[in-house]
């Protein structure tokens, strides 16, 4: 860095100079033509005070959650175009750390809360089953429509190449027909092997 006076500098029209000197922090760097000040100290002067000024904000939104929660929707509500930007482009960016940090969530509640795990999974079956029964314009009846049965649970039946309803029936007939992968013929020519076959002797 090159050596200059103040007086120099102030001639050129620079804001800073360069004399070499230590200051009485033991900085070696350039000074302020306005006050003489080390360069070095202003900048540890500044983080001091933005490390105390962030002490007194943390210890703020701690002892005031309603206001800082208030500010927060303030915030959002003026810049929601700018943050909904933001959010999309560090969700595309992050996207395999976002659902890693979600997997690693999901490990702590089950640990650390099964009785809220438990709790969630039937509010989920529970809001599953609504939308089905939403679905199906009835309510899930006690017996099966094929065999008549309740000796298994009653499930939603649905077409796998439209996804349409089709009906409720117990949870046996549904795994036949998945089996067959819902074909008519099969089902036919499956009938029709028993009664040939179930001939007795």
């Amino acid at each position: 860095m090159e050596l200059i006076t103040a007086r120099e500098a102030f001639d050129k029209g620079l804001k800073r100079y360069y004399t070499g000197i230590v200051c009485k922090f033991g900085h070696i760097s350039e000074r302020m033509i306005s006050n003489g000040s080390c360069v070095s100290c202003l900048k540890d002067r500044r983080d001091r005070t933005r490390e105390r000024n962030y002490e007194k904000v943390k210890e703020w939104r701690k002892n005031n959650p309603e206001l800082r929660a208030a500010q927060c929707k303030r915030y959002h509500e003026k810049h929601k175009d700018k943050l909904n930007v933001y959010q999309k482009e560090y969700k595309k960016k992050n996207i395999d750390k976002i659902r890693q940090q979600t997997r690693d969530g999901k490990r702590r509640m089950r640990v650390n809360n099964p009785e809220r795990e438990k709790e969630a999974q039937l509010r989920y079956r529970f809001r599953l089953e609504q939308k089905k029964i939403n679905e199906a314009g009835r309510n899930k009846p006690d017996f099966c429509e094929i065999c008549k049965g309740n000796e298994y649970r009653i499930v939603f039946d649905h077409c796998h190449a439209h996804g349409n309803f089709r009906g409720w029936i117990c949870d046996r007939c549904n795994r036949v027909l998945g089996i067959v992968k819902d074909s008519p013929e099969l089902l036919r020519e499956l009938a029709l092997y028993l009664e040939q076959h179930n001939v007795k002797a």
